[in-house]
């Protein structure tokens, strides 16, 4: 194996192999891990995304609501309040003026900068040069950091859409978007549609039910579907439209994802104190909600 001359680009991605050793006392858990195991080469993986996708502390999602709502000083406060990064007298400086609703401490935080993590440092620049300038602030953040905030949130949608579908997850409904495999189109399920005939397709790995992932222009199912991703839309307080034109550069329009995941070449092997497994998955599923769904994570180190 060596290395290749081009970059690997978004998008260029065919899925990754995985090869998992799972130690501890599994052996107990075998029937019913080798149960999931079966339904998961039956009808695929629940697509959800993993804990990673929601940050350190698992609430990157709570900052992406702070942007969806224009509520800058909280969220920065929000984003210095973590507990990941490095305590400090400088730090400390920075969430003192953002609880004062900066109404005092801007002018020193100009020297304090060069002392905060650098993620956090554009921030008290930016409130040295205009006080109170808390959109300017956030402006002033990397992007990628909001981009990952606002991704958290849209994850989190899409997992409660999952979560609302249940074992329907791989069953196409009237309404639903269906997504094409392989590839990314998707169509709608019409009333003429023949129900029995694409949940047939869907046993072969043909089409799935999708998700939102949700922004300003993204579509959303229709009927019985469409209801329980308003529903999911509802209960965390996401609105669509507000995606559009949150800072410079950043406006997400939204897309669908599949509802499931088709796992490939899955298979496990069996030993006193550990379970292997190896399988293959599309880009953009999670190996660790594999492994959740075989009920073994708390049991195995």
């Amino acid at each position: 194996e060596t290395r290749h001359e081009s970059k690997l680009r978004q998008g260029a991605l065919a899925g990754n192999h995985f090869r998992l050793v799972l130690r501890g006392e599994t052996a107990p858990h075998r029937p019913a891990v080798e149960d999931a195991l079966e339904a998961i080469r039956e009808r695929g993986l629940p697509n959800r995304f993993g804990p990673q996708r929601f940050g350190a502390e698992g609430r990157a999602d709570h900052l992406g609501r702070r942007l969806l709502a224009r509520e800058w000083r909280e969220l920065l406060l929000d984003l210095c309040q973590q507990a990941h990064w490095p305590q400090s007298e400088a730090l400390g400086q920075l969430r003192e003026v953002l609880a004062r609703e900066g109404q005092a401490g801007h002018r020193g935080l100009g020297r304090i900068a060069g002392a905060l993590p650098s993620e956090l440092a554009p921030i008290a620049r930016q409130l040295a040069r205009r006080r109170g300038d808390f959109s300017g602030a956030v402006r002033a953040l990397d992007r990628r950091l909001v981009v990952f905030a606002l991704s958290a949130l849209q994850a989190r949608v899409f997992n409660r859409v999952l979560e609302l579908r249940g074992d329907t997850f791989a069953t196409p409904a009237l309404g639903d978007l269906l997504q094409l495999h392989p590839g990314r189109s998707y169509f709608p399920v019409s009333p003429q549609e023949d129900l029995r005939g694409l949940a047939e397709r869907a046993r072969l790995g043909e089409l799935s039910p999708t998700g939102p992932i949700p922004g300003w222009r993204a579509e959303l199912a229709r009927g019985a579907p469409g209801e329980l991703e308003r529903e999911a839309l509802s209960a965390l307080e996401v609105e669509p439209e507000a995606f559009r034109g949150i800072c410079r550069g950043v406006s997400p329009q939204g897309s669908r994802r599949s509802l499931r995941a088709l796992v490939t070449g899955l298979e496990a092997s069996w030993s006193a104190e550990a379970l292997t497994l190896c399988f293959g998955l599309p880009p953009g599923a999670y190996a660790t909600v594999l492994v959740e769904e075989l009920g073994v994570l708390d049991e195995s180190r």
